[in-house]
């Protein structure tokens, strides 16, 4: 950049000193565009590279960020193993993530502190920022499982309280072979989602679509046990 500067600098003096057409046509005044358009795109680069203790600023705040939810989620996938979750492909899946995006600052810097700025940009818009979304999608991943570590104990609450409804309508003398045959797909369907929940990598896709068909069961069963009882479950004073 002070190379290129200096030249237009020595240019327009030549320029001012020139006394005919030819002394200007020899000074280089035809190649002052070019000269101009260069100077212009190193300015911008200067730029960019004054910016660079602001973005590796930015980018240890991001890692610090993540190194934080993947100390969450040790807890997390240590809990869950407890209940026969088994997230720790996951876990390491995203603690391998940090390490590469910690590798590719480092990376960076150093090609920064070589003077090749350009090469240091490029290392980081590809290695790291374009890489934030899928390396934060291993915590949703791990989180979203957190938050389905009480299935076994919720879904075995709810077949319970299903069985006891059953069993009071039948003592009212209520056909209920439709809500039989709903707990029965129900019973199946959570049985599937507790299998799958135990698969390695888990499938986050096919764990969602299980657990909505059984709301989706849940709530079938709801609709015919109201019309059989004639309304709510809830004792009247009666």
């Amino acid at each position: 950049c002070s190379d290129n500067l200096q030249k237009i600098k020595t240019v327009i003096t030549a320029v001012k000193a020139a006394e005919t057409f030819e002394a200007v046509q020899e000074a280089g005044i035809e190649e002052m565009q070019d000269s101009m358009q260069s100077l212009n795109d190193c300015r911008q680069q200067l730029e960019m590279v004054a910016r660079w203790p602001k973005t590796i600023k930015q980018i240890n705040t991001e890692i610090k960020k993540l190194e934080s939810a993947l100390k969450r989620d040790r807890t997390v996938v240590a809990r869950l193993l407890k209940q026969g979750i088994d997230l720790t492909e996951e876990y390491t899946a995203f603690e391998t993530a940090i390490s590469q995006l910690k590798t590719v600052r480092d990376d960076a810097d150093a090609r920064m502190k070589a003077g090749d700025s350009e090469a240091a940009f490029s290392a980081l818009e590809e290695g790291f920022f374009d890489s934030m979304q899928d390396v934060w999608e291993r915590d949703r991943i791990i989180q979203t499982m957190s938050n389905l570590g009480r299935f076994n104990s919720d879904f075995k609450r709810g077949i319970a309280d299903a069985q006891r409804t059953i069993k009071t309508l039948k003592r009212q003398k209520v056909d209920t072979s439709t809500l039989e045959d709903i707990l029965a797909q129900s019973q199946a369907k959570g049985e599937e989602v507790k299998s799958l929940l135990k698969i390695k990598p888990v499938d986050e896709d096919a764990v969602m679509s299980a657990i909505q068909e059984l709301e989706d069961l849940r709530q079938q069963f709801d609709g015919a046990r109201q019309e059989l009882s004639g309304g709510s479950q809830e004792d009247r004073p009666w």
